[in-house]
């Protein structure tokens, strides 16, 4: 776990950089947030919850950054500062933020077609059993990446696994919400 949380004070610190440099250390791990209370339960604070997946198993971790820790960087908070055009373009920072977006995860679906069928028909489905759907084989499959569509796609093989076949990106106007 400290390996886990070590990483996070990592990315922690290089999000908070051009604003603030941050010397952030592991003080310890608890988990009994009783035992944690350590500033007035009355005080501000900007309360992150995450959710990690370790393994198969999700955990939630509840980053809780109280208010005196902005007052004296309020200033610098201006979205001008942040997205700066006059700076040049860090290619060691371009560099870790791709290295770090290539470790997402994403959730991809292929809705090969819808069907109905009474509650009675699905309790009575069998192994071997066809149920027909509302597309026809030769039309293109809607792709989903995280509940969103994206792309028009094909079935097919490769190797002995199923694989779809990227056919077009879909416009912006067909990509509802």
């Amino acid at each position: 776990m400290e390996e886990v949380v070590a990483q996070f004070v990592r990315v922690y610190q290089n999000v908070w950089k051009d604003i603030v440099a941050l010397d952030s250390v592991l003080d310890g791990i608890d988990t009994n947030p009783q035992l944690m209370q350590n500033m007035s339960p009355n005080e501000p604070v900007v309360l992150v919850t995450f959710t990690i997946k370790i393994f198969e198993v999700k955990h939630f971790i509840n980053l809780c950054i109280p208010y005196v820790f902005f007052e004296g960087i309020i200033d610098k908070l201006s979205f001008r500062n942040w997205f700066d055009s006059n700076q040049p373009v860090n290619q060691d920072d371009s560099r870790e933020l791709q290295k770090s977006l290539n470790g997402v995860g994403l959730n991809l679906e292929v809705l090969l077609g819808h069907a109905q069928m009474s509650l009675s028909e699905f309790l009575h489905l069998e192994e071997g059993d066809v149920i027909k759907l509302d597309k026809k084989i030769t039309e293109p499959l809607e792709t989903f990446i995280d509940g969103k569509p994206y792309f028009r796609a094909k079935p097919g093989k490769q190797e002995d696994r199923l694989a779809i076949e990227l056919l077009d990106k879909l416009e912006e106007e067909q990509n509802y919400e």
